[in-house]
C-alpha cells in the first residue's frame, strides 16, 4: 500500500472532476466504484498512518463523502462496493469457484 498523498489525485480530485462535469448542463448520473477498506471509517473506527491501507482507504473514504454530498445536492449518485473486484495477484485469474460478480458481468 502507498501513502495517502499517492492517492489523493486518482481518488479525490478525480472524484470531484467526475462530479463537477456530471452537474454541468443537463445533470447525469454517477457511480462511483469503491472498495470495503472504507467500511472501518463508516463505522467511526480511525485508521491510524501506521495501517497498511490508511493511504488508500481515507482516499476512497473522502471519494465516497464527495459523492454523498453531490447526491445530498440533488445529483443523481450512488457508491458501489462490489466483492472480488480484481484478479488473482498471483495468478492473474479472476476467482470462478466463489463466483466473481465482475467476471460474471463481463
Amino acid at each position: 500500500m502507498r501513502p495517502l498523498a499517492d492517492y489523493i489525485g486518482p481518488n479525490v480530485v478525480n472524484t470531484h472532476e467526475v462530479l463537477r462535469l456530471a452537474s454541468r448542463g443537463r445533470p447525469k448520473a454517477v457511480h462511483l466504484i469503491s472498495t470495503t477498506s472504507t467500511l472501518p471509517r463508516h463505522k467511526g473506527l480511525d485508521l491510524t498512518k501506521d495501517d497498511l491501507e490508511y493511504g488508500y482507504g481515507t482516499s476512497k473514504y473522502a471519494a465516497e463523502r464527495l459523492v454523498a454530498a453531490a447526491r445530498w445536492r440533488g445529483l443523481r449518485a450512488s457508491v458501489h462496493r462490489l466483492p472480488y473486484v480484481t484478479a488473482s495477484t498471483s495468478t492473474g485469474c479472476f476467482r470462478r469457484d466463489r463466483g466473481d460478480f465482475l467476471h460474471k458481468l463481463v
